[in-house]
């Protein structure tokens, strides 16, 4: 299965994340899964959220930060459950 026809690359697709990820030139991706495990990603690319998705589990909740705490910008977030 490509990533294209994955459910959870398509919620990401319709929530936003790929413009953001190519405005801001990166992300930090947290994974949420059942129990307690929590896992920690990041993508400078399109190439690395592909290679994030193919990780993730169904069920799990993910948030993606975009920005910097360095630059005062702030951090913009998006939450997803899959």
């Amino acid at each position: 299965m490509t990533e294209s026809e994955r459910p959870c690359w398509q919620a990401i697709v319709r929530s936003g994340v790929i413009e953001r990820l190519d405005q801001a030139g990166s992300l930090v991706a947290r994974e949420r899964r059942p129990y307690g495990v929590t896992n920690w990603y990041t993508a400078e690319s399109r190439e690395h959220l592909v290679q994030i998705v193919h990780m993730l589990s169904p069920g799990s909740q993910v948030s993606f930060y975009f920005g910097s705490l360095q630059e005062n910008a702030g951090i913009d977030t998006i939450t997803l459950t899959l």
